[in-house]
């Protein structure tokens, strides 16, 4: 069966059965979150100048995601279709969106995806498991129609792990799509499509514990900004009280001195805040 009689088929039949997404919520404190391609248009095949704004996809199937192009030919376990697949969605920010940044986060897409906004490349990911994001800031203008188009790939490649399997090597995004928006100083959405919070345990007795916060924090403002970083203590751990001592869990990262080293625009600074627990029987 060809893939784009695949598609027709899958079509008809209704969208894949959803993946687990990633989870995001630990960004919600600093970021508003959409899902930003719940739906879209489809093409199970390279398909020239699908990344501009003026293409006409009439022709796509409506695919909703997670969405992988393998559902139906990768339960066999035989030959399946590795190769190329386009999708498009037109996105509308919020207008009040507007003087701050924009970040497009794909929670999984397999195996290789390039990105475009508006007819521009935004870049590539290479690797199937790995949450991504892109800033799209200066090519997505909120309160308009934008349009979002990812040529993914799930063709064999030597640079692309793992090689060989016993498994079908699903191709499409086959995990949800975000626009992130975040203010211009904001906990850095970029570090490596990671949260930017980093938290240890660096001494643990049977009654007490020290918890480290360490936060990644970009000024992409520019001018140096003043800014607190506060870590939030749970409530409770396994039904017991977790009060927090009076040892500071509120940290200064970002002066109005443009020296420091965290607070200079476009710059990246990394702070940690301490909060000790004592564990109430």
């Amino acid at each position: 069966m060809s893939p784009a009689a695949l598609e027709t088929r899958r079509a008809r039949e209704g969208p894949a059965q959803r993946a687990a997404p990633a989870c995001s919520r630990r960004q919600a404190s600093h970021v508003r979150t959409r899902r930003s391609t719940t739906d879209g248009d489809f093409w199970a095949a390279d398909a020239s100048g699908a990344s501009a704004t003026t293409f006409s996809d009439a022709s796509w199937a409506a695919v909703t995601l997670p969405h992988t192009w393998n559902a139906l030919d990768g339960q066999d376990g035989g030959s399946y279709y590795r190769g190329v697949g386009w999708y498009r969605r037109h996105v509308t920010p919020t207008a009040s969106a507007a003087g701050k940044r924009m970040f497009l986060q794909f929670d999984g897409a397999g195996m290789a995806a390039t990105i475009y906004v508006n007819g521009v490349m935004v870049g590539k990911h290479r690797g199937g498991f790995a949450r991504f994001r892109f800033d799209v800031t200066g090519m997505m203008t909120p309160g308009t129609d934008n349009v979002v188009a990812v040529q993914v790939s799930n063709a064999s490649a030597p640079d692309l792990p793992p090689l060989s399997g016993d498994f079908t090597f699903f191709g499409g995004l086959y995990r949800d799509v975000h626009l992130l928006v975040t203010d211009n100083v904001h906990v850095d959405a970029l570090d490596y499509g990671a949260s930017g919070v980093y938290v240890d345990t660096p001494s643990v007795s049977a009654t007490s514990a020290t918890v480290r916060a360490r936060v990644r924090v970009r000024n992409d403002s520019a001018a140096a900004q003043p800014v607190t970083v506060d870590s939030l203590t749970p409530s409770s751990s396994r039904g017991r009280r977790c009060p927090p001592s009076p040892a500071a869990h509120r940290s200064r990262v970002a002066r109005r001195n443009p020296s420091s080293r965290s607070a200079s625009p476009g710059r990246r600074g990394r702070r940690a805040a301490r909060a000790s627990f004592a564990l109430a029987e």
